[in-house]
């Protein structure tokens, strides 16, 4: 074939045969198959770190359950054994104390994610009344469910 010339569509089998279609499909298709698409939704954030300096586990709880509350989330110390009892929005918390210095590891992962504005609204909160020295947010698409035809 020169340069120039186009490539054409085989044409089609004289003879119908199923091998024989299947092989002229094949043949004047295109080389990719067509993959199917994914519907993504809104950001969102699903786990939130923060590292407290000074902080006692108590207060600290009291202020986050305080935060929460006015995105209008829920704070569970530990996941909820029955999911018919567990509230819409949760966020699961889990506070490590430092070995070596006065800071306090808070890990939070809500349930369903939330969106980055409430994150900021609660480190908004917490940053008043404590010194949050580090922040770690993790943020993913929502996936959105197909589209019916």
């Amino acid at each position: 074939m020169a340069k120039r010339e186009t490539a054409r569509l085989p044409q089609p089998p004289w003879v119908w045969a199923p091998s024989e279609v299947a092989d002229w499909l094949r043949a004047s298709s295109t080389s990719r198959p067509r993959r199917g698409r994914r519907r993504e939704g809104p950001e969102v954030v699903p786990r939130l770190s923060l590292e407290v300096a000074d902080g006692r586990g108590p207060v600290l709880l009291d202020v986050l359950v305080e935060a929460c509350a006015e995105v209008g989330i829920r704070v569970l110390r530990s996941p909820p054994r029955s999911p018919m009892k567990a509230p819409r929005h949760v966020a699961v918390v889990s506070l490590r104390h430092s070995l070596l210095e006065h800071k306090v590891h808070l890990h939070l992962r809500f349930d369903p994610p939330i969106h980055p504005s409430s994150a900021a609204r609660i480190l908004e909160r917490l940053n008043k009344g404590l010194q949050v020295t580090k922040v770690s947010m993790t943020r993913t698409r929502a996936r959105l469910p197909p589209r019916r035809r």
